[in-house]
């Protein structure tokens, strides 16, 4: 059944990559997933060219952007991998990112109206996770890496909240448990501005001391095992070299 809050134009979107999909391409992501999420049978250009093509066909860009942002939130609403990588590409790739103010990075006077996705989103972005709309590790790591990474790595306000995500409640060591993947997005979202340390802009003074505290809280839940691969990745890209924790281990 199609989520309560379908527009039209979403489902239209939805029922294009239903069409589009693959029998062998499902069984195989399926089979990879293990059940944890099923699929269309879409790969991720089939995805993309769709999404592009409908963004243009439906002419978003002429929407007020708060209204592009919930079109393509609305699409984490759905069940299939197809419908929620939507969502993540149009977030990341239609609507795009607004820098943080640069003169004043402790500042808070990004305009929620800006043209692009800014701190300010950043809790209606954590309630996708906190509520169960992405609740496996590929969707989850995808939006991640997609969205929340750009986000944090323009801002510092929004770093520093991001990684406050590692605190989330909920204990259950259950992938259903949203808490779990709030705080896999604390880690996961910085994998790529870990290895640059903390003299690199946007990154600032106390980043990789941040970091560690991150992976800290995460790798002390010894039954989940997405904080212990979350921590590790993150860990990791910290210390190889040339990361600048590799540097200081000389």
């Amino acid at each position: 059944a199609a989520p309560r809050s379908a527009s039209p134009a979403v489902q239209r979107l939805c029922d294009t990559l239903k069409a589009a999909g693959d029998t062998k391409t499902k069984a195989w992501f399926d089979g990879y997933m293990k059940g944890s999420i099923t699929h269309y049978g879409v790969k991720m250009a089939g995805i993309r060219s769709a999404l592009r093509a409908w963004w243009k066909d439906e002419d978003l860009r002429g929407l007020p952007i708060t209204a592009q942002k919930a079109l393509a939130i609305e699409f984490f609403d759905h069940p299939m991998f197809e419908e929620k990588m939507a969502g993540t590409l149009a977030l990341a790739e239609q609507i795009g990112f607004a820098d943080a103010p640069a003169a004043d990075p402790s500042s808070d006077d990004a305009s929620p109206e800006a043209s692009g996705l800014t701190r300010h989103d950043l809790p209606a972005l954590r309630a996708v996770l906190a509520d169960g709309r992405l609740a496996e590790w590929s969707s989850v790591d995808w939006f991640c890496v997609k969205v929340l990474r750009h986000i944090v790595e323009r801002d510092p306000l929004a770093a520093r909240e991001v990684a406050s995500w590692k605190a989330e409640d909920g204990t259950a060591a259950t992938s259903a448990d949203g808490g779990l993947w709030v705080r896999r997005a604390a880690a996961v979202s910085f994998v790529y501005a870990a290895k640059h340390g903390d003299a690199s802009p946007p990154n600032f003074p106390g980043f990789l001391d941040m970091l560690e505290g991150v992976a800290d809280a995460l790798v002390q839940r010894t039954d989940e095992r997405f904080m212990q691969t979350a921590s590790g990745w993150l860990l990791r890209e910290m210390w190889l070299p040339p990361a600048p924790r590799a540097e200081e281990r000389g």
